[in-house]
């Protein structure tokens, strides 16, 4: 798992607790924590520019519906409660 790789995720918490795309945010450096910060996705579209990045689908990102990223819902999970790897966020 490294920073900008996205997977499935369901963890307890209010943004995670059903499975939902995320992308991780921790540096590979600390890839042998239990846990990993990651970024959530969502499909309820919000007008929240600076907060609500939206990603639109492709086949490098693996996700199959315009989303926005919620960089206001950061949170840190369990590494066991990251399922299939989807794809990756571009660099740019």
């Amino acid at each position: 798992m490294t920073r900008g790789e996205i997977y499935t995720a369901a963890a307890p918490g209010a943004y995670t607790g059903k499975p939902r795309p995320v992308v991780i945010l921790q540096d590979d450096r600390f890839d042998a924590t239990a846990s990993i910060t990651v970024c959530p996705f969502t499909t309820n579209p919000v007008q929240a520019p600076l907060l609500r990045l939206p990603i639109e689908p492709s086949q490098e990102n693996g996700l199959d519906q315009t989303s926005q990223l919620m960089v206001d819902k950061v949170t840190t999970v369990p590494r066991a409660s990251l399922g299939e790897r989807l794809g990756r966020l571009r660099d740019d």
